[in-house]
Formats: C-alpha cells, structure tokens, sequence
C-alpha cells in the first residue's frame, strides 16, 4: 500500500532527496604524525643539501706565528695587534677566523707558561705578554 509523503505526493512529483554529508577524520596524533612526516619527507627528497665548507685560519699556523713574536712581547699587546692581516679572495678564511686562531693559540701558550693573558672585565680588550724569565740568583 503507497504511503502518503514517502511513496506517493500531494502535488504528484517525486521531491529530491537532500544529502547532507559531513566528513569526520578518525586518527589519533600518531597516525597524523606519520602521515604529515611521509609527506615531508617525500619534498625533502626532491631537494639536495648542500654543504657550505667554511675555511678557517689554522691554529698551528696562529701558534707558530705567536711563538715567533714572543721574542717582542716584553709589555702588554692587544690580541687583536698580534693577529696577521687577513688574505683576500674567495677561498680566503673570514677576518674573524684569524683573531679566533690567535686567541686559541694564545690560551695554549698561556697553559703552557710561555706567555700572561690579561683582562680587565668581560668583553674588554685581551692582552697578551711573554712570561718574564726570573734570573734566580737566590
């Protein structure tokens, strides 16, 4: 038997169903994570990385060069007036790398006794000086 509303319509057209669709996600954090990290990785792939070689002023060659002007350092020096001048050109160390070297040589010096290291406060000039040689006639 048609029934009123559902088979058969007061007006004698069929009315259109209306779908109403919602989506629901069901994942738990593992899930999103493992798949937001396929995805990522998947464009990491596609991109090379490139390595930047840094090149630096050698510290036995600071070391050297410090031991060489010890002969000079009878009074106190700023470390930055005992640092060569740098190079020039593209595959030249940056400035900064000469006075890092310097510094790094110089504290082993001063490890070693050859030289004194002094400094007034934090982030004041460094100077540097050979170790007098006591004449010890006691």
């Amino acid at each position: 038997m048609p029934q009123l509303g559902r088979d058969v319509f007061l007006n004698g057209q069929p009315q259109t169903t209306v779908l109403t669709k919602h989506t629901v996600w069901r994942a738990d954090l593992y899930e999103l994570l493992n798949a937001y990290c396929a995805d990522r990785s998947k464009s990491i792939r596609k991109r090379a990385y490139k390595t930047l070689v840094r090149r630096a002023y050698p510290l036995e060659t600071a070391r050297k060069k410090l031991e060489q002007a010890l002969t000079k350092l009878e009074e106190w020096r700023s470390i930055t007036s005992l640092s060569p001048a740098g190079e020039t050109g593209p595959d030249a160390p940056p400035p900064e790398s000469y006075l890092a070297s310097t510094f790094g040589a110089s504290l082993e010096l001063a490890r070693e006794g050859k030289l004194e290291l002094q400094q007034a406060e934090a982030f004041a000039p460094l100077f540097v000086r050979a170790r007098p040689v006591h004449k010890g006639g006691a």
